[in-house]
């Protein structure tokens, strides 16, 4: 919910033509903002294995009494024995082919 001090201020800049959500914006960035302790980029380049399970498909599959899950259509064992009833099955994008 917006408050009342900058409802009014955000009306008396709407009725001057100017842009309801860029005044919100710029009311909220002034009040907010936070500035960054340095100013260099501390991005970093992701590794191949690393964006292998960033863009990977997630989803959670319930183990069924003999041991199988159901994923797109099919059927799927598992051999070992878990206690979990969940499970999260991932769809890998990119495939590894060095083996």
């Amino acid at each position: 919910m917006i408050p009342i001090h900058l409802k009014r201020r955000i009306y008396k800049y709407h009725l001057r033509g100017k842009r309801f959500s860029y005044i919100l914006l710029s009311i909220y960035n002034r009040k907010y903002a936070v500035h960054a302790i340095k100013e260099e980029n501390l991005h970093r380049q992701p590794e191949v294995s690393e964006l292998d399970f960033i863009l990977c498909i997630k989803t959670v599959r319930t183990v069924k009494n003999d041991y199988t899950i159901q994923y797109k259509n099919r059927a799927y064992q598992i051999e070992e024995r878990i206690i979990e009833k969940k499970l999260i099955v991932e769809e890998r994008m990119m495939q590894n082919d060095a083996k």
